[in-house]
């Protein structure tokens, strides 16, 4: 119920007030995740992850592994060649996550990406003739950010949740992911 919560709270605050709750919003989950997990956390390190995926590529019976990583699966696959460097068949790391970033800058550079995706797919959407959005890329954008902002004063029910502008920016992060 705290994650929906989160997930539901606009993703812009402004002001002193809606970041100090967005900020305990995050607080109270973290705290809560710790109460609940927090014995796990010292063995919850990427390092950790990678040793995991040796154990479970014996277990399975393979020599080497053949390995897939998106993301921050790229930094997970770049720490298992560390670890094991002969214990690798073949390896793809796509979307490198570069380590030397700092929270905030690798934020920034994700959300760099995603601006150049939300901008190529409205593109495609109003070049196919049938976009919902309008009939121009500005448009479309103009459009689709009165929808998010129609969604923050007037939350859409949908089964037993809402739509919120926060949901629904959370969503179109996930699709442009």
């Amino acid at each position: 119920a705290q994650l929906e919560q989160l997930v539901a709270a606009e993703p812009a605050p402004s002001g002193k007030a809606e970041l100090a709750a967005a900020v305990n919003r995050a607080r109270q989950l973290a705290a809560a995740c710790y109460r609940r997990e927090g014995h796990y956390l010292a063995d919850l390190s990427t390092a950790d992850e990678a040793r995991d995926m040796d154990v479970l590529r014996s277990a399975l019976g393979s020599a080497k592994l053949t390995y897939f990583g998106g993301s921050y699966g790229t930094y997970l696959g770049t720490v298992y060649a560390e670890l094991f460097p002969t214990h690798i068949r073949a390896m793809v790391l796509d979307g490198a996550v570069d380590p030397s970033l700092s929270a905030f800058g690798e934020a920034a550079a994700q959300a760099r990406g995603f601006e150049m995706d939300l901008d190529d797919f409205l593109s495609s959407c109003v070049s196919s003739g049938h976009c919902p959005l309008g009939s121009t890329t500005s448009g479309a954008l103009l459009r689709l950010q009165a929808f998010m902002n129609g969604l923050r004063s007037r939350p859409v029910n949908a089964g037993s949740r809402q739509l919120t502008g926060g949901s629904f920016f959370e969503g179109l992060l996930a699709g442009l992911y």
